[in-house]
């Protein structure tokens, strides 16, 4: 797929989910800022230099949680205004809202029909300082049944000194993709290598949720070659096929498989 005279191979959805709520007031809401700017920068500068579209939806969360465009937007366009923290932490309802934005009917869709390029594994980044005021474990669980979401590589930032951080690494992909907010630009492209260079590799190599971590994307960036064409993508092999919903997709040693 051609745009902006440039051929697009495929496309990486990224979902940023943005504590918003009292507990982020002063200095915490102001480091969310900057690093939701750090990391845009980062994904849109890797992306373009290997001809992927970066399109991006963002939750924001207090009382409750609210998703900040109809439709994912092509990340080049995302202008964000300084947030303003305010009320409860409904890590509940955040859960709920990131089950329904991460359908293949709201993130995945595309009206490029037969041309549409396709998607590589989503990237979901969580800002907060945790702290949840009320339960979330059912709807936390529910969103653990969501295919996207455990194809995802799902980065949390802690907020603050006094973070939550053993809550907050349950959302989180592995140990190793709980970033301090200090690191984020390093990390954050780090994790992006290693989440869209698969595209690139000879062999269609997978990489689960658990396995991602500064060694699997050193080994990722090893074995990539200079001269090797893109891989067919035809969604039952690296990444759960976006237009079906029949079931849960499981990650084993041959990839992904809808049993």
């Amino acid at each position: 797929m051609k745009i902006n005279n440039y051929y697009i191979l495929k496309r990486l959805a990224t979902l940023f989910a943005l504590d918003n709520s009292g507990s982020m007031n002063g200095d915490k809401i102001l480091q969310v800022d900057t690093s939701i700017s750090t990391i845009q920068k980062v994904i849109h500068e890797k992306t373009n230099e290997l001809n992927v579209q970066p399109v991006c939806q963002i939750i924001t969360f207090s009382s409750e949680a609210t998703p900040m465009f109809d439709s994912p937007v092509d990340m080049a366009d995302l202008k964000l205004d300084p947030l303003t923290a305010y009320g409860r932490t409904n890590v509940g309802d955040l859960c709920e809202v990131m089950d329904k934005e991460l359908s293949s009917a709201r993130m995945f869709r595309t009206d490029d029909g037969d041309d549409s390029p396709g998607f590589v594994a989503p990237v979901i980044f969580i800002l907060s300082d945790g702290h949840s005021t009320q339960s979330y474990e059912e709807q936390k669980r529910l969103l653990e049944t969501n295919k996207w979401y455990n194809a995802a590589t799902r980065i949390v930032i802690p907020i603050g000194d006094d973070a939550d951080v053993e809550m907050l690494k349950s959302f989180a992909s592995s140990d190793d993709a709980v970033i301090p907010v200090n690191n984020v630009e390093d990390i954050a492209e780090l994790l992006t290598d290693a989440t869209i260079s698969t595209i690139f590799m000879k062999e269609k190599t997978h990489i689960s949720s658990a396995q991602i971590s500064s060694d699997v994307a050193h080994k990722v960036k090893e074995e990539m070659t200079d001269n090797e064409e893109p891989i067919d993508a035809d969604g039952s092999t690296e990444t759960p096929d976006p237009d079906d919903n029949s079931g849960k997709w499981e990650y084993d040693d041959s990839g992904w498989i809808n049993p």
